[in-house]
């Protein structure tokens, strides 16, 4: 089932919310459907899991925590510690790069606003442990399971050729949404297409 969107903040700008670009980094045609107003409900209920999560902190965790942080891109940070200074992503699903480059282009935001000193975090359930490891160890990066009992990567500055690469992917998903039609699909047994909710739409 799915349900369309009355409005679309994103039509005029040239830049797309972080949460956005990076359904794109796996399949242009995903990122043109969610953009042109669809969504499908198993995806209100991944957002139900991120609020589960959430909720498996007890208080001690986050009395003075601040949830919900919108950006001017459109784009909500999960929580953020004032205290610590520390900005945190609640992800339900497989530890995966997009996660970080949704960070780090949280975090180009969160500079070009001037905020500065802020570190971000990616928190998994402990059923991706394994997984957190083997991406943090990839990307060189640091993760441990933290006292609330979830898994960890902290999402130090990005790799060097991170940001050009942005720049030229922005380019090519805008040309793409400006289309009347969405670009084709991918092959049916491609990793994206295998566990995409998007996949009666392209596949039927």
């Amino acid at each position: 089932m799915i349900f369309r969107l009355k409005s679309n903040d994103y039509r005029e700008t040239t830049s797309l919310p972080p949460s956005m670009q990076v359904q794109g980094l796996e399949c242009s045609r995903r990122l043109w459907l969610l953009f042109h107003h669809y969504r499908i409900n198993e995806e209100l209920r991944s957002s139900e899991k991120t609020w589960a999560l959430k909720n498996h902190l007890d208080d001690i965790w986050k009395h003075d925590w601040r949830f919900e942080i919108r950006l001017p891109s459109g784009s909500r940070i999960d929580a953020w510690i004032p205290g610590e200074q520390v900005l945190i992503e609640f992800k339900t699903e497989q530890p995966h790069a997009k996660h970080l480059y949704q960070v780090w282009m949280m975090q180009e935001e969160l500079q070009e606003l001037a905020v500065a000193g802020m570190e971000f975090q990616l928190w998994y359930p402990m059923e991706w442990k394994e997984q957190a490891l083997n991406l943090a160890q990839q990307l060189q990066l640091h993760a441990a399971e933290n006292p609330a009992g979830l898994m960890a990567i902290a999402a130090e500055a990005p790799d060097r050729d991170f940001f050009l690469r942005r720049e030229r992917d922005t380019a090519i998903m805008l040309a793409d949404l400006e289309k009347e039609k969405p670009p084709p699909p991918k092959e049916i047994d491609s990793s994206p297409c295998r566990n995409c909710l998007y996949l009666e739409f392209c596949h039927s």
